[in-house]
C-alpha cells in the first residue's frame, strides 16, 4: 500500500484503534469491543488481523511506529492477543471439569438415594408397627438442591440412631441392609454427598 495512502488513514486507524481498543490502556477494551463486533470464537484471529494491519503501518511509518493513547504499541496488543488466547483455552478444561464434577454428584446422588429407599423397606420388614415407621422421610428428587437433598439422609441417620440404640419388642439390633450395609457405611455415603454438592 503507498506511504501516501497510509498516512492519509492514519488519524481514522488511530482514532479507532484508541476508541475501541485502549480506552483504558488495558486489553479489557479490546475484549468488550471484539465481543460486540465477532462473538468470542473470533477474539484471536481478528486481533490477528489488527496486529497484521499494524506490523504494516509501523513498517510504513519507519521510525515513528504507531502509539496509542498511554502509550500502548503494537507488542502490548500482541501480548494481550496472547493472554486472550489462553484464557479462552482455560474455558474448555474448566467446563470438563465442571461437567465432570456433575456427573460425580449425580453419581452419589442416585447411590444414596437408593439407600434411602432400601432403609425404607427395611423399616417396613422388620419394623412395621413401630414409631419409626411414622418417622421416614420420603425421597427426595435427585434434582432437589442440596440442603433439600441432603436432609432426608440426616433424617434417616437419626433415626437409625434410635434404632441401633433403643429398645424394641421383637427386633434385636443393630438394623443392617441388605448386603451386611450398615449405619457407619451410610453415614460415609452421606460425607461423601456432602463433598460432592
Amino acid at each position: 500500500m503507498p506511504t501516501e495512502v497510509y498516512r492519509a488513514s492514519r488519524g481514522i486507524y488511530v482514532a479507532h484503534l484508541e476508541e475501541n481498543i485502549s480506552r483504558r490502556g488495558t486489553y479489557k477494551a479490546c475484549l468488550r469491543f471484539i465481543m460486540s463486533t465477532y462473538g468470542l470464537n473470533l477474539f484471536p484471529p481478528t486481533m490477528q488481523g489488527f496486529i497484521a494491519h499494524w506490523t504494516q503501518v509501523n513498517a510504513t511509518l519507519g521510525a515513528s511506529p504507531l502509539l496509542l493513547k498511554n502509550g500502548y504499541t503494537l507488542a502490548t496488543f500482541t501480548a494481550d492477543r496472547a493472554a486472550i488466547q489462553s484464557a479462552i483455552d482455560a474455558v474448555f478444561p474448566a467446563v470438563n471439569a465442571v461437567q465432570g464434577a456433575i456427573v460425580t454428584r449425580d453419581t452419589v446422588k442416585t447411590a444414596i438415594r437408593l439407600r434411602l429407599v432400601q432403609f425404607r423397606a427395611a423399616i417396613a420388614a422388620s419394623l412395621p408397627d413401630s414409631k419409626y415407621a411414622g418417622m421416614l422421610p420420603t425421597l427426595p428428587a435427585v434434582s432437589s438442591n442440596e440442603s433439600k437433598f441432603t436432609a432426608p439422609f440426616l433424617d434417616a441417620t437419626a433415626i437409625w440412631q434410635l434404632i441401633n440404640t433403643e429398645a424394641d419388642p421383637g427386633f434385636t439390633p443393630p438394623l443392617v441392609l441388605a448386603g451386611g450395609y450398615t449405619k457407619a457405611n451410610f453415614d460415609a455415603e452421606i460425607a461423601a454427598l456432602r463433598a460432592a454438592i
